[in-house]
């Protein structure tokens, strides 16, 4: 491990950063994130991925569909809208699992012939 005498500290109004050379630590590559891209740069692809998305699917929606420009143009639309509710009931199903799993609540669900069904 490194010496005490062998760190470096860089002080900037009241925030310190520390580093201690050590060669039991990672190697850290400053440039690469994901897919060769730092963090900005991921979030600029990203950006422009669903800028992208939202203007080409736009686009066709209004030109070969004749849809309207407004919300209801907006490619995949109903997906978009059922994604919450399917993200909230996703997360519900596995609490409930979790829970039966651990003996703390029995499950919403009735298995009936090897399926299980929900209560209401």
């Amino acid at each position: 491990i490194g010496k005490p005498l062998d760190y470096y500290v860089l002080e900037e109004d009241c925030h310190y950063s520390i580093t201690w050379p050590s060669k039991y630590g990672c190697p850290v590559d400053q440039n690469s994130f994901l897919f060769g891209l730092s963090g900005w740069g991921f979030v600029t692809m990203f950006t422009v991925g669903v800028t992208l998305y939202l203007g080409v699917g736009i686009g066709i929606n209004m030109s070969q569909r004749g849809i309207p420009f407004g919300p209801e143009a907006i490619p995949h639309l109903e997906f978009w809208q059922e994604l919450p509710v399917l993200c909230s009931e996703g997360f519900n199903f596995a609490r409930e699992k979790v829970n039966e799993a651990m003996g703390n609540k029995k499950s919403n669900y009735e298995r009936v012939d090897g399926v299980e069904y929900e209560w209401g």
